[in-house]
């Protein structure tokens, strides 16, 4: 088992590439920005999604191992603005794993277990901290929304679709998205580069239209499932939440 989470675990460094360096393929024909337009008011518009400047969600995350084998961890992901602190549920003894971002360097709690008096604060390398900040990036579809809604109008290209889905292309600063919406003009699938979320269980949280359901796929692979079980908009941090000495203190109780 230890072999298999092991190969899930190297796949995610990678991610953090495929989400904010891949390149373009190439420039589509120039198309009406209404469908953007359109996308972001099914979600809330624009107002909505840019008045987001923090938010917490909690999921549970199935993570596949090998079909119909799977595992689950409860995460918690609290951001605001750039600074970002993630918690995940440890197996049963041990103390949660908690990452987080002050806006300028990376830490990371070691893995002792409870029994221990103080868990120690340890700097994360640049490796690691690229590859969280990839999964921060795809936590749910708020953040993608909040990337599209400050593209401008020379970003989108219009590329086909179906009936039962309308598909177009975005250009952003990390590559080039291609985006299916439904007939309501829900975001159902985003493609970034190897890379396909899927999404499901629209809800309202606050002025916005967002999934409790999401999926991360390559090729014919899945990678891992959230099931979000609260998003919270707007939350009010204490003050030194993001700080390296807080996490560990809080852990302790």
């Amino acid at each position: 088992m230890k072999k298999k989470l092991m190969r899930v675990a190297a796949v995610l460094p990678l991610l953090y590439f495929g989400w904010w360096a891949a390149s373009s393929r190439g420039v589509a024909p120039p198309a009406s920005p209404l469908a953007l337009e359109e996308t972001l008011r099914a979600h809330g518009g624009r107002e909505a999604i840019d008045a987001i400047a923090a938010f917490r969600a909690q999921a549970v995350r199935l993570t596949s191992t090998q079909p119909p084998a799977f595992f689950e961890r409860g995460m918690t992901l609290d951001v605001a603005g750039a600074k970002f602190r993630r918690q995940i549920e440890a197996p049963l003894g041990q103390r949660p794993q908690v990452e987080w971002f002050d806006g300028q360097r990376g830490f990371q709690l070691n893995s002792l277990d409870r029994a221990e008096k103080q868990p120690s604060v340890l700097a994360m390398n640049e490796r690691r901290l690229q590859a969280v900040k990839s999964n921060v990036a795809l936590f749910g579809l708020l953040p993608i929304l909040q990337r599209c809604a400050e593209l401008g109008v020379g970003t989108i290209a219009q590329d086909g679709g179906s009936e039962r889905f309308s598909k177009f292309r975005v250009k952003t600063s990390a590559g080039e998205w291609t985006i299916y919406t439904d007939r309501s003009h829900l975001i159902r699938q985003v493609e970034i580069g190897p890379w396909l979320l899927q999404f499901a269980d629209y809800r309202s949280v606050g002025d916005l239209r967002l999934p409790f359901v999401q999926r991360l796929s390559s090729g014919q692979r899945l990678v891992y499932e959230l099931v979000f079980s609260a998003i919270e908009l707007n939350p009010a941090f204490p003050a030194g939440y993001f700080t390296a000495e807080t996490p560990a203190r809080e852990v302790v109780h």
